[in-house]
């Protein structure tokens, strides 16, 4: 039992790390579902992009991105149907929201 507790205690301290890795970070992660609504994103868009997160979670994705990007981002969502699970790490230009200033 003991050995339990302190495996749980191991893989908590990891799990917080690794949020806070995420949640502090410069970068910006995304998690959307099969029709390429956000589901999760990490707090650093607010400060790189200008959007809350509240502005984002429940949106297509595509509302974001750049024009000229679409048709590439677009590929790289539909390939990653297929990942089950697995990330896919692509870079785009976004869509600033009006009057906060360019990407």
């Amino acid at each position: 039992m003991l050995y339990k507790r302190a495996m749980e205690a191991r893989l908590h301290d990891n799990e917080a790390r690794f949020r806070a890795l995420i949640e502090n970070g410069p970068d910006i992660t995304v998690v959307v579902d099969e029709r390429f609504s956000v589901r999760y994103i990490t707090p650093s868009v607010e400060r790189v992009l200008g959007y809350s997160v509240n502005e984002l979670v429940g949106e297509k994705l595509t509302a974001a991105i750049h024009p000229d990007d679409m048709p590439g981002v677009l590929e790289k969502l539909e390939q990653s149907l297929n990942l089950h699970g697995r990330s896919l790490l692509r870079r785009f230009a976004c869509a600033m929201p009006a009057g906060r200033g360019a990407c």
